[in-house]
């Protein structure tokens, strides 16, 4: 387990998350005073991520729009533009923490094994 408390603000998810993330930090001898922001930045946008995905499961990719005028259209799910930009800031957060390609390709693995299975039942 980490040395360090996980943050309060975080739901299960993103507190797994955290942990994950700063006890490979650790265990690379890479865990710096300022790296704790970072990782619950990390963690929370994980937390989004999960909670996006669900809601879409839920709702659906699209989604009945019915304008000003009282026409209805299907228009895409604002969730799901959202995905691919918190993916893109999960990314470079974990550059900006240092780790090795390798251990930045097995923590995405962990951290998508579930979210994966998801992805591919939606």
């Amino acid at each position: 387990m980490s040395s360090r408390s996980k943050p309060k603000r975080l739901n299960t998810i993103g507190k797994k998350t955290w942990v994950r993330i700063w006890e490979t930090l650790e265990a690379e001898g890479r865990a710096e005073s300022t790296d704790p922001i970072i990782v619950e930045t990390v963690a929370y946008l994980f937390q989004l991520y999960a909670e996006y995905t669900e809601k879409i499961k839920e709702l659906g990719s699209v989604m009945e729009y019915t304008n000003k005028g009282g026409q209805t259209n299907l228009v895409k799910n604002p969730l799901a533009i959202e995905i691919p930009k918190i993916i893109e800031q999960i990314r470079k957060l974990l550059a900006e923490l240092a780790l090795t390609p390798a251990s930045r390709k097995r923590l995405q693995e962990q951290l998508t094994e579930n979210a994966g299975d998801d992805f591919e039942n939606f």
